[in-house]
């Protein structure tokens, strides 16, 4: 069984809009969709305006407590 290490996260359609003006300006976001979750991450779908190719935004968290432990044990 896989632990999640982080709770769920909601990307709202502003916090998505910021992400794509960073990464592909002059892009307008239509949908924000779950798309699953990773061990310490959630990824989501973002749809774009005028047909233009999608994106997969993965959000990780602040590495902190547990998630620094379970990384510095894998250093060897």
């Amino acid at each position: 069984m896989v632990e999640m290490l982080t709770p769920a996260f909601r990307l709202t359609d502003a916090q998505a809009q910021a992400i794509v003006d960073h990464a592909a300006p002059g892009r307008h976001v239509t949908g924000v969709s779950p798309f699953g979750r990773g061990e310490i991450s959630a990824v989501f779908d973002i749809e774009l305006a005028d047909g233009a190719p999608g994106l997969v935004i993965k959000i990780y968290p602040a590495c902190t407590g547990r998630c620094r432990r379970k990384s510095s044990s894998r250093v060897s």
